[in-house]
């Protein structure tokens, strides 16, 4: 009684992660301040109720903050560019990432009724995202303006952008259209998953429905390749016997291509999907254009100055963009840093394929997750967003039992 007690509280306290990660406005400064704290409670509880953690991951994740740390120095002896604000600005969100890793790596007692509950959590979470990405895109009661200049800055160029622009895009509580994508994404995600492999098909299918609808009207492209790529994958890993893999696959296609043809000719959801469709033609298209001729171009240029260690933030010089997280990895930290920090990740992978206890379709799932976000990289990223990277995490991690 005791065990399962204290088994219950602890899937609570991490459950709050989802929602502190969809729903917290992370563009306020006291947002980060929150999650600190959040995870050095559940961190210290952890260590209170004795849970065992894996020493080789915990050395594993301990050596982002080497790497990391040692490009800084190297960029602070020959460039100088980052201020120490900067530095313990980053060194300190490594650090929760260290700490968020742990967590979520540690040892559980029934760890798939705590992804069970994540799953639950995520598909409630997306109904919620997809109605206020309803609500933003077509400012529902007239409260756009009264809310999102509250949790959001006075000089964000996206707030200004919304409030300017006719063909604006929702920003969520997170202040990006492409990254309020990828909240739905991964709302989609777990209510498909849930579709697929549980019980209350209703409730998954009503969650999937809302979450696509929001996600297209963020029109975040790369945000929708992540979806697709993921749905595939949890597709492949579900229990269904193959010819109904086929089936589900070949009805969702066509349902999938009706929408877009319908929906170019409406006045509603035209501009969204004319643009989601602009990655069939992205060679022509203005912002990959730009991407490739001005930040990826500025990105590899430094990273050749320093291929090994990177040259840190460089916070002082400008694009201190992340299209294409990739090569903003490698100019930041370098080949070995970006190496490290891959190797986070792929490790608890590799470590429940060996032991072959991760049910099969909850592998596939975090297979869906890492071949998504991999692609979402080329052109955007999450690594680099504190809340993306947590609801991220929490799905990856605890899909890994």
């Amino acid at each position: 009684m005791y065990l399962y007690k204290k088994n219950r509280e602890i899937n609570n306290l991490l459950v709050v992660f989802v929602f502190l990660s969809l729903f917290l406005p992370i563009r306020l400064s006291q947002a980060a301040g929150i999650l600190y704290l959040y995870t050095a409670i559940v961190g210290m509880f952890f260590f209170l109720s004795e849970i065992r953690f894996s020493r080789r991951l915990i050395f594993l994740f301990c050596s982002i903050l080497l790497t990391r740390s040692i490009s800084f120095l190297y960029e602070g002896i020959n460039f100088g560019n980052s201020t120490s604000r900067e530095i313990s600005h980053i060194l300190i969100s490594t650090f929760y990432v260290v700490c968020l890793n742990c967590v979520f790596s540690a040892s559980l007692f029934n760890r798939e009724r705590l992804f069970i509950k994540m799953i639950k959590s995520f598909t409630i979470c997306g109904i919620i995202l997809a109605l206020i990405s309803i609500q933003q895109m077509y400012d529902l009661f007239g409260i756009n303006k009264l809310y999102l200049s509250l949790i959001n800055p006075s000089d964000s160029r996206q707030l200004q952008y919304f409030l300017t622009h006719l063909k604006h895009r929702p920003l969520g509580l997170i202040g990006n259209p492409n990254e309020f994508g990828f909240q739905l994404g991964l709302c989609q995600l777990a209510s498909w998953f849930g579709l697929l492999n549980y019980k209350n098909k209703k409730i998954y299918l009503i969650a999937c429905i809302f979450c696509f609808i929001g996600l297209i009207l963020t029109s975040s492209r790369s945000s929708f390749i992540f979806v697709v790529i993921g749905s595939l994958f949890v597709l492949l890993g579900s229990k269904l016997t193959w010819m109904y893999k086929i089936f589900i696959f070949s009805f969702s296609s066509i349902l999938l291509f009706l929408f877009f043809i319908f929906g170019q000719n409406s006045s509603l959801l035209s501009h969204q999907i004319n643009r989601v469709l602009a990655i069939l033609n992205f060679s022509s298209d203005r912002s990959w254009e730009m991407r490739i001729t001005n930040v990826w171009k500025f990105n590899l240029a430094w990273f050749a100055k320093s291929p090994i260690w990177g040259v840190g933030t460089l916070a002082a010089i400008r694009p201190n963009a992340a299209d294409n997280e990739w090569f903003l990895l490698l100019r930041q930290w370098g080949i070995v840093g970006t190496i490290v920090f891959a190797s986070t990740i792929l490790t608890p992978l590799f470590i429940a394929w060996k032991k072959k206890q991760t049910p099969k379709q909850n592998f596939f799932l975090a297979l869906g997750l890492l071949a998504g976000a991999g692609l979402y990289m080329i052109p955007a990223s999450f690594t680099s967003s504190m809340a993306l990277y947590t609801s991220w995490a929490i799905l990856y991690f605890t899909a890994l039992q």
